[in-house]
């Protein structure tokens, strides 16, 4: 089974260090500074530091998409539903009205049939 990478959304951002413009596979939140990537890598910690990895962004971004994902859908699946449930009223509605005019077909039917066989 083959996965196709999608192409990575990147979001514009000014460096924190030098102020030069600068994008990010992430959407910055404005509460930690960014760095384009020379300034990154003066700031990268030598050993034992956090840091940003490629994988943790990717993770990121991909819980990111997979919620949107899962809102478009819902609400595509709620739309169906009263879609559905809307028809299904007027259908029910259609079936009400013929069922009557059906019985009291049939009542006059055999009502006739009843006078007849008299």
């Amino acid at each position: 089974m083959s996965y196709e990478r999608r192409p990575r959304e990147m979001h514009k951002a000014t460096c924190g260090d030098c102020g030069n413009e600068c994008q990010v596979p992430f959407e910055p939140r404005g509460d930690k500074p960014v760095y384009c990537n020379e300034c990154f890598q003066k700031h990268k910690p030598q050993g034992g530091g956090e840091v940003v990895t490629e994988a943790a962004v990717t993770t990121e971004v991909q819980e990111t998409t997979d919620h949107e994902k899962c809102t478009k859908q819902h609400v595509a699946t709620v739309a169906t539903s009263v879609k559905y449930h809307s028809s299904q009223k007027r259908t029910d509605l259609f079936i009400a009205r013929n069922a009557s005019q059906i019985i009291e077909e049939i009542k006059a039917r055999l009502y006739f049939h009843i006078l007849w066989t008299k």
